[in-house]
């Protein structure tokens, strides 16, 4: 829903990766914790790219699986 930094791990306070999420990118998400989604999508240069993103950034058209939600921040 908007274009985002991309943090190492859920928190503001983790480090950036360096790479901004555009707005408009398709991502997988792959883990959830507190307000933050761990995703996974594809750079324009072909590479695969992880990071974590606030919720509020990531627009979802389905409900979140209980299987993915985490009680820890994994990576």
């Amino acid at each position: 829903t908007g274009s985002e930094w991309v943090h190492e791990g859920p928190s503001m306070t983790s480090p950036r990766t360096g790479v901004i999420l555009r707005q408009g990118q398709p991502v997988e998400i792959l883990a959830q914790f507190d307000s933050w989604y761990l995703v996974r999508w594809v750079h324009p240069g072909g590479d695969e790219m992880r990071g974590w993103v606030l919720a509020q950034w990531i627009g979802t058209t389905d409900t979140i699986p209980a299987r993915i939600v985490t009680p820890a921040p994994g990576r």
